[in-house]
């Protein structure tokens, strides 16, 4: 399923129009969102772009003029924009692969209200309402691409970041064979040091997601590495890496209990991937 048709509502701003919208809430940052180019433009240029973002919000309805010229934010506009500036918990998916621009999905959650939203290749930023908390999950296993995901179960192994890293390298610039004997050396079972090794090798694509609860300020983080010869999740645990082959099902199970536990059992999220 699309995202559209898991969506109650979906809209669509420039990042001006977002300046403008977050200005009249009083000016609440949105992860994903800078203002740092944009106010390195002359000021002149700054309050033209604003006042053509604001009457074109004005054009498609989404700010409404009010007594003595004031705009108001319309619902369905701050329906979308709220939750993602004061969420109670996120889900950050960040997609990489080579040299490829990494993509984005930012899912926000407050109270019963769940919205993805998205940068688009033109630079707007798409927001979708999605219908309910189920549909929350299906969208995220979606980003997550489950399900295109090849592999079977088996049991974890661990080994340093640092023996990772210089098999990634290896892969990257030697080919398999050399990150195989590195990942082999470093302790790991020869057969999955040689599917790693050749998924490595092969523009590797990591997924990584991040469940943070914004009460508590704490978050949780795994990386999901797909590839041909099987599929990994990835974990920092106790200063290493836990490496897991998994199934789509156990990635799906995984992912629903950070969701439903994610303030009560947390660690500080890492990062795997480059």
């Amino acid at each position: 399923m699309t995202v559209e048709t898991l969506s109650a509502i979906s809209v669509h701003f420039t990042p001006e129009e977002l300046f403008v919208i977050l200005d009249q809430l009083g000016g609440p940052a949105l992860l994903g969102l800078s203002r740092e180019t944009f106010e390195q433009l002359p000021e002149a240029h700054q309050t033209v772009a604003l006042d053509v973002a604001r009457r074109g919000l004005i054009a498609r309805q989404l700010l409404a003029l009010a007594e003595q010229g004031q705009v108001k934010i319309q619902a369905m506009v701050a329906g979308v924009i709220v939750p993602c500036v004061s969420p109670e918990q996120s889900v950050i998916i960040v997609d990489s692969q080579g040299v490829r621009p990494a993509r984005t999905f930012y899912f926000h959650q407050a109270e019963a209200v769940h919205v993805l939203y998205q940068i688009t290749a033109d630079n707007l930023y798409r927001f979708n309402l999605l219908r309910n908390g189920d549909t929350f999950k299906l969208a995220i296993s979606n980003a997550l691409g489950l399900t295109d995901l090849h592999g079977s179960d088996g049991p974890a192994e661990r080994l340093t970041r640092a023996s990772f890293e210089q098999a990634q390298t290896a892969a990257e610039q030697d080919g398999p064979e050399l990150a195989q004997a590195g990942l082999t050396e470093a302790g790991l079972n020869p057969t999955l040091a040689a599917h790693l090794a050749s998924t490595l090798a092969g523009q590797a694509e990591f997924k990584t997601l991040t469940v943070i609860d914004h009460e508590a300020q704490r978050s949780q983080t795994l990386t999901l590495l797909p590839g041909r010869a099987g599929s990994w999740m990835l974990e920092e645990e106790a200063g290493q890496i836990r490496i897991q082959p998994v199934t789509s099902a156990t990635i799906y199970d995984r992912v629903q209990a950070l969701l439903s536990r994610y303030s009560q059992t947390v660690v500080p999220a890492g990062q795997i991937s480059r």
